[in-house]
Parts: C-alpha cells; structure tokens; sequence
C-alpha cells in the first residue's frame, strides 16, 4: 500500500489530464446565436449580450450588442459550461448560468430570448431589524415595507401588506 501512496503524487496529475481529454473528446465546435425579442415578439436590437464559455484555460467571454435581427453569436471550439447574459433598458434581463439543461445541439444553435417590458415598476424595499416588537401572537400580522411598520389595526403601514408574520413564542 505505501508503495502506492508514494506515487499517487504522479498519478493524480496524469488521470486529471486524461479525464479533461475525455470530456473534451469528440466536441465539435458550435456557432451559438441568441434571438433577442420583447413580449410581443418585436426584435430587440442594441441589448448588451455576454455569451460565455468555460473552458480548461478558464472563461472566454463575447461581449456586444444584438444587431438590427435582435441576434448576437459567439463560436465555441471546446467547452466545459456556457453562459448568458443579456440587458436591455427598460426591459427586464436574461441571466442563463449553466446552458446544459437547454439541451442545445453541437454545430449552430439559435437560442430565442424573450426579454419583457419593465411596467409600472414598484420599489422594493429592505428593512434591516436588530429586534421586532410583535402586537400579537399566534395570528398573521401584516407588515408595510415602505413604511417599514405594521398595518393596521397595528401599526401606521399604508399599503396593503407586503408580507405577513405569525410567530408563537412560548417557554420550553
């Protein structure tokens, strides 16, 4: 056994190779297009795309701006992941972190991205508490964000709850 031990800092390196050799067997390279639209389907062009491709050397990013088609592509020659990630004013992004589960085809791939109007955006707030009073018990109790206190009959909150709390303390 130690004799395999004293050696095992020589195989490890080599298996490493030959496992990223087999991964990247038989890989062809891929064109992949992204078709960019809004909600109604009108090709959204000059969204800021990043099309990304991790590799054995590290990421390969493509970065630009779909065209007058809504389209932006990048080539890949050999990837272990890929990425994507598209923005566009007054639209809501698209952040696709891992591209396998989509299933898309070696060779050109189009993958069509629908990016939705922003419309009457609302604020969204956050509350940092150290300590919270609870009015009551054992019963929902609504809390508004923006007011950052209870609704009433509870408190001086405005806007229909944005979240409830019940909570049951009790001695153990």
């Amino acid at each position: 056994m130690k004799p395999l031990m004293k050696h095992m800092k020589h195989i490890l390196p080599i298996l490493a190779l030959l496992l990223a050799t087999q991964m990247a067997k038989g890989q062809v390279p891929r064109d992949l297009s992204l078709k960019v639209s809004d909600e109604t389907g009108r090709l959204l062009s000059g969204a800021e795309a990043v099309i990304g491709f991790q590799t054995i050397r590290g990421v390969e990013e493509h970065k630009g701006l779909t065209n007058d088609a809504g389209e932006f592509a990048a080539r890949e020659e050999m990837s272990l992941g890929t990425f994507v990630l598209v923005n566009k004013a007054g639209h809501y992004g698209a952040n696709i972190i891992d591209l396998a589960k989509y299933k898309i085809s070696t060779g050109k791939a189009m993958l069509p991205l629908v990016l939705p109007h922003v419309i009457k955006p609302i604020p969204l707030h956050a509350v940092r508490v150290s300590s919270i009073k609870l009015p009551l018990q054992g019963e929902w109790l609504g809390y508004d964000l923006a007011a950052a206190d209870w609704v009433p009959p509870h408190g001086k909150g405005k806007t229909p709850a944005h979240s409830r709390i019940s909570l049951n303390v009790g001695l153990i």
